[in-house]
């Protein structure tokens, strides 16, 4: 197979540069002794709270044994904190805002972090000032260096499955000013992933029952470069990046059987094939604003093309279409934060500006243009009413705005308000937090055009979306005391017409599209703790509650309780880490579907020595993983079973160097989006 040569050759220039690679030393002890700093007290080896946010100090080998920033956050085993597979951080039952050196990060940038440059990881569950717009916020405090540069291999290679990433990073700094360059390539190609669909689609008169099974060949290539030039000051700094990703997948076919009531059979299959290239430019500045003041700028332009193609066919039925879009934003934000003694006052404005040009061929020819537009201001502030209990508001305004061809544009002012009352002690927070917010929505979700899936089933997007806002309630509780660390939290949650799939009939189909004409609510209960036990040995585990009720035109109740359990080891060359997660069912709250997924299990063995670092990951070993998802609605049923080999019983083997020259420089924070925004509403 191709890629077993690349990782061969990739071992071998490895393992030839190994014995002359320079041994680099963390300068931070993995026992720190507890003192007093002022306001700060240090509890544990690596766990203190500082005001607003609690402090990390990976030791040495929590880094060593870490590939990426990912891989350190999960050695860190901080409770209440989990990773999903695609990245998305969650803290306190919401998704966390992610940094590094206080810069709005991607997915790809904490991917490419050097462990080994990072300081520390400021988790800010109560957060402020510049983190306000946050629920949550994770900052990756790394090293500044003034002068070399380095060279960095990575590669990571599943064994059993045809799924792989490569990348190389190069930088060279001189004095306050540094250059970067990096680019990679990441694959899957998938062939037997299997499909059982049961749907019943009501009528008026009659019930057509459609059972069938299928298996789907899952391909998707992605390339991607950047350039970055930075200048860097003890006060401020400023950053350009270039950015080109691009994205294939050259076809994802299906095929197979689909039996219709009361007996007939028929062969079936679709193919999904869709490509897109995106070119970024990203300029942002701090610079400070006055004694005690701090001003933060953004700019940032893209360009995507995305080009969309899909078949069906069954019988005597044969549907195409093809669309070619081209998408173009421009967003710009300013944070002003002045600090004084124990208050902080923050001024923010935004704006978020993209532009949709879509032309649609299949039985007849459309071009449909689409621009949104969103503008906020806001002011924040922290005041404390005596040591230990402090209040802090940001009050603001949201003006919303899209228009789409041959539709009402839409308009909506709303106000912004987000309260907190803190309650704070060295070794323990409590906060109150209320929060009222408008919602926003794809844009595929107002798009009109109307998409076959099958002979009984259209999507179709509905422009005539009625406003809408959401109120949150939440109390949050953590404590730190010695080798244990908890956490816990309750939220409530209100929304007001919610944004959701909805099912009409029109004769003898069935049109899937969207309403918001009610409400829904959410009650989450979340505890968490995690154990530093003698001999390197760690384990952390949360248990969470959550109630769902969603009431628009039918109703929708449903209950979930599910825990997980996490298990660390880790000596100076070698760590071992096993983690499982219970099952776990969820009605999500846009598409009305009940997904349940079953128990699942991982464990990781790594093997670091000098700059180099192997790492063996098993995901669900052993164990055919049945990802069940049900819809049920008035006029549309359907229960599916699916069985995906990217998600259970493959293996990954990763590998990491680094070839350093002259002095230690910081290791570039790769903005990498490699998101695809479109207004296109799949077949797929």
């Amino acid at each position: 197979m191709k890629w077993l040569h690349v990782l061969s050759a990739f071992l071998l220039l490895l393992f030839n540069h190994h014995a002359s690679a320079t041994n680099v030393v963390d300068s931070i002890s993995d026992s720190l002794s507890t003192q007093h700093l002022g306001e700060v007290l240090v509890l544990a080896k690596s766990v203190y709270r500082e005001n607003n946010h609690i402090n990390i100090l990976p030791s040495n080998r929590q880094k060593r044994h870490s590939d990426t920033g990912y891989a350190l956050l999960r050695n860190l085993m901080i409770p209440g904190i989990d990773i999903e597979d695609d990245g998305v951080i969650k803290a306190k039952g919401s998704v966390a805002g992610v940094y590094i050196n206080g810069q709005p990060a991607e997915v790809r940038d904490i991917q490419n972090i050097h462990p080994v440059d990072v300081v520390r990881i400021e988790y800010y569950d109560m957060p402020d000032g510049k983190y306000s717009k946050d629920v949550s916020a994770i900052n990756f405090v790394l090293r500044q260096y003034k002068s070399g540069g380095y060279v960095q291999l990575s590669g990571e290679q599943a064994v059993n499955i045809n799924k792989g990433s490569y990348n190389i990073t190069s930088s060279v700094s001189k004095g306050k000013n540094a250059y970067s360059f990096f680019t990679g390539y990441e694959y899957y190609s998938i062939d037997d992933n299997s499909f059982q669909t049961d749907e019943k689609y009501n009528f008026a008169d009659f019930q057509i029952d459609r059972y069938s099974s299928f298996v789907q060949q899952d391909k998707k290539r992605t390339g991607y470069a950047q350039f970055q030039f930075s200048h860097q000051t003890d006060k401020s700094y400023w950053i350009g990046k270039f950015t080109f990703v691009g994205i294939k997948n050259p076809g994802n076919i299906t095929y197979g059987d689909v039996s219709i009531s009361p007996c007939q059979t028929n062969a079936f299959m679709s193919n999904a094939a869709d490509k897109s290239y995106s070119p970024k430019v990203d300029l942002n500045a701090n610079i400070p604003a006055g004694k005690n003041g701090n001003l933060s700028l953004g700019i940032h332009a893209r360009h995507l093309n995305n080009d969309n193609n899909y078949s069906y066919e069954e019988s005597a039925y044969h549907y195409t279409i093809k669309c070619n879009e081209n998408v173009n934003s421009f967003n710009t934000g300013a944070i002003y934060t002045l600090k004084y003694k124990k208050s902080s006052f923050t001024a923010e404005m935004f704006d978020y500006y993209t532009h949709y040009n879509t032309d649609y061929i299949y039985d007849v020819t459309q071009n449909k243009r689409l621009w949104k537009n969103e503008a906020l201001a806001f002011v924040s502030g922290k005041f404390p009413i005596n040591n230990n209990i402090y209040f802090s508001s940001r009050l603001g305004v949201d003006y919303y705005q899209y228009h789409l061809t041959g539709s009402k544009q839409f308009r909506q002012l709303t106000p912004r308000v987000n309260l907190k009352a803190s309650y704070q002690l060295h070794n323990s927070a409590l906060q109150w937090s209320f929060m009222y917010v408008n919602s926003n929505y794809d844009m595929a979700t107002i798009n009109n055009t109307p998409v076959s899936v099958n002979q009984y089933l259209i999507r179709q997007g509905n422009p005539n979306i009625r406003k809408s806002h959401d109120i949150e309630n939440s109390i949050y509780y953590s404590w730190q005391y010695k080798i244990l660390n908890m956490a816990a939290i309750m939220q409530y949650s209100y929304s007001h017409n919610p944004v959701s799939y909805s099912y009409e009939r029109e004769g003898r189909t069935i049109i899937q599209t969207f309403a918001n004409d009610g409400h829904n609510q959410d009650l989450l209960a979340m505890l968490a703790a995690s154990i530093r036990l003698p001999n390197s040995f760690s384990i952390s585990s949360s248990l969470s509650y959550q109630k769902t009720d969603i009431s628009l035109s039918e109703h929708w109740s449903h209950n979930n309780f599910t825990a997980n359990i996490r298990l660390q080891w880790l000596n100076k060359s070698w760590s071992f880490m096993s983690g499982i997660n219970f099952a776990k069912s969820e009605l999500n709250k846009y598409s009305l579907e009940v997904v349940k997924q079953p128990f699942n299990y991982n464990f990781k063995v790594s093997y670091s020595k000098d700059n180099l670092l192997i790492s063996f990951n098993a995901f669900a070993p052993f164990y055919n993983r049945h990802i069940r998802k049900e819809i049920l609605s008035k006029y549309y049923e359907e229960q599916r079973d699916i069985l995906n080999h990217r998600l259970y019983n493959y293996y990954n083997l990763s590998i990491a160097y680094t070839f350093n020259f002259g002095k230690r420089i910081p290791f570039t924070q790769k903005n990498i989006d490699e998101r695809v925004d479109s207004s296109i509403l799949h077949s797929n």
